[in-house]
C-alpha cells in the first residue's frame, strides 16, 4: 500500500492479494468450503468427506482482499483514473468471488458476518449514488470519503496482523 497526495493507493496491494489469490488456484466462480463448528473451525467437504480447515492467516487474508477489492470500488467512485486501472467486470468478478467466500467462512459467527454483509452493501450502494448526478451526489460523496477512511485503516491493520501471523 502506498499514500500519494494524503490519499491511500491500494494498487499494489491489490495486485499482490489478487496474485496470491490465484496462485492458490482460486477462481471467481470456484465454490470454497467455509469453516464450521466453534471449536475446531473445521466442515467437512462433501466432494470427499475430508474436514477442511480455514487457518487464521487464510481467513485475515480473505478480509483483507475483501477490504481491498471494497477500497477499489470506492476509488473508481471517486476519479476516473481509478477507473480504467481496473476493469469493472474483472473488478465486479473478484469482489463477487471473495464477497461469497467471505460469508461462507463467516458462517460460524452470525453476528460478524452480518456487519461484513451490511459494510459491503454501504460501500456498493455509496459508490452507485456517487455515479448518479444530482444533491445526493455530494451528501453521497461525504460519506464515501469517510468509509473510505474506515476501509483504508481496517485494511492497514488487518494487513499488519496477517504479516505477524505469517512470521509466527
Amino acid at each position: 500500500m502506498e499514500v500519494r497526495n494524503g490519499t491511500f493507493s491500494t494498487d499494489s496491494l491489490l495486485a499482490t492479494t489478487v496474485a496470491k489469490y490465484e496462485a492458490r488456484g482460486h477462481r471467481a466462480n470456484q465454490p470454497t468450503v467455509a469453516m464450521e463448528g466453534a471449536a475446531n473451525h473445521e466442515e467437512e467437504d462433501d466432494m470427499n468427506g475430508e474436514p477442511v480447515v480455514h487457518s487464521h492467516i487464510e481467513i485475515t487474508e480473505t478480509l483483507v482482499r475483501l477490504y481491498v477489492f471494497l477500497s477499489q470500488v470506492l476509488d473508481r467512485s471517486l476519479n476516473e483514473a481509478a477507473r480504467r486501472t481496473y476493469p469493472e467486470q474483472e473488478l465486479q468478478l473478484h469482489l463477487a468471488s471473495t464477497r461469497a467466500e467471505m460469508m461462507e467462512i463467516l458462517s460460524v459467527n452470525r453476528v460478524v458476518k452480518d456487519k461484513v454483509e451490511q459494510e459491503c452493501h454501504r460501500v456498493l450502494a455509496l459508490s452507485a449514488a456517487c455515479l448518479t448526478n444530482g444533491a445526493a451526489k455530494a451528501a453521497a460523496m461525504d460519506e464515501l470519503n469517510a468509509e473510505r477512511a474506515v476501509l483504508k485503516n481496517k485494511t492497514m491493520a488487518l494487513s499488519d496482523l496477517l504479516a505477524v501471523f505469517r512470521a509466527s
